[in-house]
């Protein structure tokens, strides 16, 4: 959850970044945007995002009489973490988690689901129509973390990133 936003005008028309802080943590600026990132035909539009940085939060306001959504969105670093080594290369309370519909990691607030629990998961799973589901190795060669029989097989799907599946009931 965002603490202190702090807006300020960049160089150029449209231009605006945010210094975020939440509570007890570093200043980190984020670039901000206008409109919603969108999945067309399979591919997620990230126009105002630099290389590396994905959309993956609106910016909500709050004040003493609520909260004000803005319309604008907060880009932050992907691909820096391991979906299947959480905690490595995250913060405490946080890890590793996929993040779109594309395949990017980050490290997010880590939720308490864990296999047909409600989300938000646990670093190592996936929140799939509304429910978690662990992720697996999926290679050709295997290796850990693999399935657990009940939770039957490790299948790679479009929106996982490379060498990752999730454990999927057949």
């Amino acid at each position: 959850m965002l603490g202190n936003v702090d807006l300020h005008a960049g160089g150029g028309v449209g231009r605006f970044h945010a210094d975020v802080r939440a509570r007890g943590q570093r200043v980190e600026r984020r670039r901000l945007h206008r409109g919603r990132s969108r999945v067309r035909a399979g591919k997620l539009l990230r126009r105002a995002c630099p290389a590396g940085e994905h959309c993956l939060r609106p910016l909500v306001i709050g004040g003493a009489s609520g909260t004000v959504t803005t319309g604008a969105y907060l880009c932050f670093p992907v691909n820096r973490c391991d979906p299947l080594d959480p905690a490595t290369g995250c913060a405490a309370g946080t890890t590793c988690q996929l993040v779109d519909p594309t395949g990017a990691t980050a490290c997010a607030p880590e939720g308490m689901g864990v296999p047909g629990q409600p989300c938000p998961c646990k670093g190592g799973f996936v929140c799939v129509a509304n429910g978690c589901r662990r992720l697996c190795r999926a290679t050709v060669d295997g290796g850990a973390p693999a399935c657990p029989a009940e939770e039957g097989s490790c299948v790679h799907f479009n929106r996982d990133p490379g060498g990752v599946g999730e454990c999927t009931p057949l």
